[in-house]
């Protein structure tokens, strides 16, 4: 699963950006382009805290459960 000409045959099915950088050359630039992990897309990324997930559970649920409710 690691090599990258298997990486590139799942991301032209599943958009999700291979972990092995090397993938890319065996994507068509027009997918590659929309998957996350192309380096133009890197700077957009958002990266979840887990620390700070852990210490706010509780709220994070309640806040989702009001979300999901339409309070």
């Amino acid at each position: 699963a690691a090599r990258p000409d298997r990486q590139a045959a799942f991301a032209r099915v599943q958009p999700v950006g291979p972990t092995n950088k090397g993938a890319y050359k065996f994507i068509p630039d027009h997918i590659a382009r929309e998957l996350p992990t192309y380096p133009a897309n890197l700077p957009g990324l958002v990266y979840e805290d887990p620390d700070w997930i852990g210490a706010n559970q509780a709220k994070i649920e309640e806040r989702w459960a009001q979300w999901i409710a339409g309070v």
